[in-house]
């Protein structure tokens, strides 16, 4: 696809094909690296659909767990943090300077993988299970 052969597709037909948002175009601008050639087509969109809504739906749930949380009467001092929140909390701070490291440099597209990387891996499949497991522990102790 090329937009000096007439062939490009404009943001306003993806905007209108009622399939893909403006957020999935502007997560497709954050994928690709500015230097390069930058491919565009509806099948590209696809898998950055749902990327967008794993990313989506995990910033949704943990948010949602964050409801009643009131960091006055039950935030805890890092000293009385289980190992595994040690953990969580080291790796979240990696990735905030990994990040901002990658944004001081505009490497927009480094930013992107590291977040969906870090929702697929950490997020939804250790820390969230992790959490389960603690839940239930301290819900349902063996006796």
């Amino acid at each position: 696809m090329s937009k000096s052969e007439g062939n490009g597709i404009e943001p306003s037909e993806v905007l209108a094909s009622d399939q893909y948002s403006a957020d999935i175009l502007r997560l497709w601008v954050c994928s690709v690296d500015f230097k390069e050639d930058m491919p565009f087509s509806f099948e590209l969109l696809n898998p950055l659909a749902l990327d967008y809504r794993k990313v989506r739906t995990t910033c949704r749930f943990l948010i949602s767990n964050l409801v009643d949380f009131n960091f006055a009467s039950d935030a805890l001092p890092t000293d009385s943090l289980l190992s595994v929140d040690k953990y969580a909390l080291s790796t979240v701070s990696e990735l905030y300077d990994e990040v901002m490291a990658a944004y001081a440099s505009f490497k927009f597209s480094v930013v992107q993988q590291k977040l969906l990387l870090f929702c697929r891996t950490t997020v939804s499949s250790w820390w969230v299970e992790a959490a389960k497991m603690r839940y239930d522990y301290i819900a349902f102790p063996c006796t």
